[in-house]
């Protein structure tokens, strides 16, 4: 019909001319040495059910009458078990293929990153997707629990590392990396570090991660990659914060007050007393005085944080005030990295139990993360976005999927 909205076909065709969507796909094989359904069958209906937060495999199926998957497969709709059986066995670095090549796009558009003094950040952090008392693969971690009659449970449960380049309008999902058995999560990021150093070079210069990473061996590894490291110090009983807080005595504050934060910022430059440590590290601490208008009663209040951050970035190259800034924005992985994709794309979904499947559903998510992001704000018109949101957006999507299954079929001859 004339008017009708057609934002999710305008949304992959955007895909196709400027990333080349479909070829991309293509490059994702599986173990099958016959198949009848192609791969590409495969993914491409992950994609658009991601795009349209379907959140199911069975939902997909009910949608299979839609005429928009005639236009999109050539041997019509997979069903669910095929989709997750095919899933176990693509390999991972087929797809992340896929992200690296849509990041080298991107960057050849000029997509601008999130910078301050010319450097940019990757954030890392861990998320549990998954936990059940039943069911287990052979990917599940476990641990067990002690009831309140004294019986113990124990659970199984799923854990992954996400790595998150921000960029200067959003946020772009790089890689997820499981968290295997008998590791824990510095382990499993420190792997895919690694990879990412090979993969991305020059993405980003500096390594951001909470205060389970203030580690000498994890600081000396993003030194040795060339990076810098700025991580959360929260310890007291370290040698490193108990030196730093009595320096501290010992040194003017600077103050920084941008109107609804006051901050009074302390840096202490080429402490030597962390063990293992390779080199000097860095701490600044930030006592915050922040003031805001309670919704409810009307009253203003003032509220005091204290921030205490440990980096290898040298003061000649970033001052206090900057590093402060570049340690706040690593909250963007809980926001964008975790909260909007747990609940706006259902990244906690487990699609099919299995180890690969679950990791592949993952990294399909991340493409039509990223895909959105780039649609939304690199093709959608300025005016057009300050009067719709990213979630009016995506109900249009899927609504234009189901809008053909509310149309009368035309009758026999």
């Amino acid at each position: 019909k004339k008017g009708r909205c057609k934002m999710l076909q305008r949304m992959l065709k955007y895909s196709q001319t400027h990333f080349d969507l479909w070829r991309l796909l293509d490059g994702i094989t599986d173990r099958r040495p016959q198949p009848e359904i192609p791969t590409n069958q495969i993914t491409r209906t992950v994609v658009v059910m991601n795009l349209a937060r379907m959140g199911s495999l069975n939902a997909v199926k009910l949608s299979k009458d839609s005429s928009f998957w005639n236009t999109l497969l050539d041997n019509g709709l997979p069903s669910p078990d095929t989709i997750g059986r095919v899933n176990c066995g693509v390999p991972a670095g087929d797809v992340r293929k896929v992200i690296r090549a849509l990041y080298t796009s991107m960057r050849r558009k000029k997509v601008p990153l999130w910078t301050i003094r010319g450097l940019s950040m990757l954030v890392l952090d861990g998320h549990e997707s998954h936990c059940s008392c039943l069911q287990k693969c052979s990917g599940c971690l476990a641990r067990t629990h002690q009831l309140k009659n004294g019986e113990e449970r124990t659970e199984y449960y799923h854990r992954h590392i996400m790595g998150l380049l921000i960029m200067r309008d959003f946020c772009f999902l790089l890689d997820v990396e499981p968290q295997k058995s008998g590791e824990d999560e510095v382990a499993a990021a420190t792997r895919m570090l690694t990879r990412l150093c090979h993969d991305y070079p020059r993405a980003f210069d500096v390594v951001a991660a909470d205060g389970l990473y203030t580690r000498s061996n994890f600081f000396n590894l993003v030194t040795e990659l060339g990076k810098y490291v700025l991580t959360i110090l929260k310890n007291e009983e370290r040698h490193l914060f108990k030196d730093a807080l009595g320096l501290c005595d010992l040194q003017k504050p600077i103050t920084i007050d941008d109107g609804s934060v006051m901050k009074t910022i302390w840096d202490l430059e080429e402490l030597t007393s962390w063990d293992g440590i390779k080199g000097s590290v860095r701490v600044v601490r930030s006592l915050e005085l922040s003031r805001v208008k309670r919704q409810r009663t009307k009253k203003n209040e003032e509220i005091e944080r204290e921030w205490w951050f440990a980096t290898t970035i040298p003061s000649a190259i970033m001052p206090a005030g900057p590093v402060v800034e570049f340690g706040h924005g690593r909250w963007a992985i809980e926001n964008q990295g975790f909260n909007e994709t747990v609940n706006q794309w259902k990244a906690n979904h487990v699609y099919r139990h299995d180890e690969n499947a679950m990791l592949i559903f993952l990294l399909l998510m991340i493409i039509s993360y990223n895909l959105f992001h780039l649609y939304f704000w690199r093709n959608l018109k300025e005016a057009y976005r300050k009067t719709k949101t990213k979630l009016h957006i995506l109900c249009l999507i899927t609504a234009e999927l189901y809008a053909s299954l509310c149309q009368p079929k035309p009758a026999p001859a």
